[in-house]
């Protein structure tokens, strides 16, 4: 029976949610303050600095579950060297994330050349095939949800805590309780994304933004209220 260990996974998962939160922050951040792609550049310039900003924000953001996804199922399928390595995946996740920030800065350059030359930016779009990708995740947590009641202990997914593998009965209320949640998320947000993946391209990626940004925050803060729901019953 594995129990998380706390030094190693969630040390693992610090760059995947501090990328998370950067990504959200810097779809909304104003210049001038103390976060953001802040260059000579994009402080220049307003439109400069939201395009190149959000775009930013949008790769973080995407990476940041990739990497945290990818934790979890290191930890679950137990590979060892990944943990073993743990200094390795670390600097490996850094230096992909700062290697977003130097693509931003390399992007808002080039958004300021295209201004010299055609005046006014073509805007930031979300691709349509891009939000039904999120739409299909979406549906993953639907699915999820309705597996976490009926799966044992020890099963790969699940929320797997020390509390939680201690007591088959807690292990099955909380999981059940955590389904119950993801499912309510899954249904809400699913047709929202097919909906808003229809709509022409500015409505889409303005409705997109601002849905993937809470879709991504509820997840989070129930998965995390869920952990603690183990420590209640």
């Amino acid at each position: 029976m594995k129990i998380i260990i706390f030094s190693d996974f969630f040390l693992a998962q610090s760059i995947p949610i501090v990328s998370i939160l950067v990504g959200i922050l810097l779809q909304f951040v104003k210049r001038n303050l103390w976060i953001g792609l802040r260059t000579s550049t994009t402080l220049s310039d307003p439109e400069i600095w939201e395009k190149s900003n959000k775009v930013t924000g949008v790769i973080l953001l995407i990476l940041g579950i990739l990497f945290f996804f990818l934790n979890l199922i290191a930890y679950y399928l137990d590979w060892k060297l990944w943990f073993k390595e743990l200094d390795l995946v670390l600097v490996s996740e850094g230096i992909i994330i700062l290697g977003v920030g130097i693509f931003g800065v390399i992007y808002s350059n080039k958004l300021k050349q295209e201004k010299e030359t055609t005046i006014k930016l073509k805007p930031f779009i979300i691709s349509r095939a891009f939000v039904y990708v999120i739409c299909f995740v979406s549906v993953l947590t639907v699915i999820t949800g309705l597996l976490l009641p009926f799966i044992p202990p020890n099963f790969y997914i699940g929320i797997r805590i020390g509390k939680t593998f201690s007591d088959p009965a807690i292990w099955k209320t909380v999981n059940t309780v955590s389904g119950i949640g993801f499912i309510v998320i899954g249904i809400i947000f699913t047709p929202l994304f097919f909906s808003i993946a229809r709509k022409e391209d500015t409505q889409r990626t303005k409705l997109f933004e601002k849905n993937l940004v809470l879709f991504v925050v509820l997840n989070l803060i129930w998965a995390l209220l869920s952990v603690g729901f183990a420590y209640l019953v």
